[in-house]
């Protein structure tokens, strides 16, 4: 699954920092925490979630090796979900529909 998403905030503790990713509604329904997701080709982990983004936390050996070090609020990013979560989450939708029906 694929989309964009924008950076809405940047908190620097340190060396380190959290991104606050902004996400569609239909993005963030894949998207839990210590969930994997990548941005702009990035594998990450998640960390917190909320209703419409979710948190980032970046160590310094990714901050320097990735792009991801010069990003600044508002920077449009491309988001693609672990695929599978992906399968995951509809298998279990799919499940419960069914059930739903019984």
């Amino acid at each position: 699954m694929f989309d964009t998403g924008r950076i809405g905030d940047i908190t620097r503790t340190g060396e380190a920092c959290d991104l606050r990713i902004e996400a569609s509604e239909a993005t963030m329904r894949y998207i839990f925490e210590k969930g994997y997701i990548a941005i702009s080709g990035i594998s990450l982990t998640v960390g917190r979630c909320e209703e419409d983004g979710f948190y980032l936390h970046l160590i310094p050996e990714t901050l320097a090796r990735t792009t991801l070090g010069k990003a600044t609020i508002g920077d449009r990013v491309n988001l693609e979900v672990d695929p599978i979560t992906v399968a995951a989450v509809e298998t279990v939708e799919r499940i419960k529909a069914q059930e739903a029906l019984v």
